[in-house]
């Protein structure tokens, strides 16, 4: 059973040429939604794209660790959905801050976008919970920090007189 509805566009974006653009195209016109998809190439821009977005999915099911986008989507406080792939369970990590499905779940992932289409209040408070989570454990600034404490400990660790750093000899 395929559910529609009249407010959604597909927007997918990173495909890697002409080739690729047209066969997304031919799946869904295949599907019988292509007038609700758009297959585009890859974006530097996401700040952008994001910001025009409802939603932001991300269906995965190999080779992510913790996404850039998820976690970009949730710091702009954009209601996300996402498979539990890599380390979108460490964004995701609870319902407060979006929805986390199994991979390759299409009734798990129709569930996730109509429980976010029906309750638009309910999909802001998440969003704007989603920015809080992303700030507090995976900000650019919270990273830095802990990699610099992290040599801190190792250089603190070292054998006296040995600093770490290669010699000149």
């Amino acid at each position: 059973m395929r559910v529609t509805h009249p407010e959604v566009h597909l927007l997918l974006i990173g495909c890697r040429g002409d080739a690729e653009k047209n066969e997304v195209m031919a799946y869904a016109a295949e599907a019988g939604v292509a007038d609700a998809v758009s297959a585009i190439e890859y974006r530097t821009d996401m700040p952008n794209v994001f910001a025009s977005c409802d939603l932001v999915v991300d269906a995965s099911w190999a080779g992510t660790g913790i996404t850039g986008t998820v976690r970009e989507a949730m710091a702009m406080e954009k209601p996300v959905i996402a498979t539990d792939a890599g380390g979108n369970g460490e964004l995701v990590s609870s319902a407060d801050v979006g929805w986390l499905i199994p991979m390759k779940n299409r009734a798990a992932l129709t569930g996730a976008l109509l429980r976010v289409m029906g309750n638009r209040e309910r999909s802001e408070e998440v969003g704007r919970n989603a920015r809080q989570h992303v700030v507090q454990g995976f900000s650019k600034e919270l990273r830095i920090t802990r990699l610099e404490e992290l040599y801190s400990e190792i250089l603190a660790a070292a054998p006296a007189g040995r600093s770490g750093a290669p010699s000149s000899a």
